[in-house]
């Protein structure tokens, strides 16, 4: 199970691919942690990640959205992050959302996202 709380801020939620630039995917994703589910720090900022229940797909939200996923992955990362990613500014393949208070981010492990935005609740069912 792994859960993270963000605070106010501009957000991507999808497939991190689309995110975030090489050096954070590859070195710090990739070297450095595996790949592996989890809340991660970088640049003085973080973001979260966790596998899908079935790999790649297209994965409808409670909120209509279609999250494409190319990486087996859905995550959140903060927009400090993504902008930095001159191929695919901004980033496309989920969605970006604005939060004033606070967001919160849940998976089970087994394929459920369950992702709350200043209060109103967005669930990705990858199962």
């Amino acid at each position: 199970m792994i859960k993270t709380i963000f605070g106010k801020g501009t957000y991507f939620i999808g497939d991190i691919c689309y995110a975030l630039n090489e050096k954070i995917y590859d070195d710090i994703w990739g070297k450095k942690h595996g790949y592996r589910d989890g809340c991660f720090e970088v640049e003085k900022s973080s973001f979260v990640v966790a596998r899908t229940a079935y790999g790649d797909g297209c994965y409808k939200g409670s909120d209509g959205v279609e999250y494409g996923v190319d990486a087996g992955v859905i995550g959140i990362v903060p927009k400090e992050l993504w902008e930095k990613k001159s191929q695919n500014y901004p980033p496309t393949g989920g969605r970006i959302v604005t939060v004033k208070k606070v967001l919160s981010f849940q998976s089970d492990g087994k394929g459920l996202f369950e992702i709350c935005i200043d209060g109103m609740d967005l669930i990705i069912e990858t199962d």
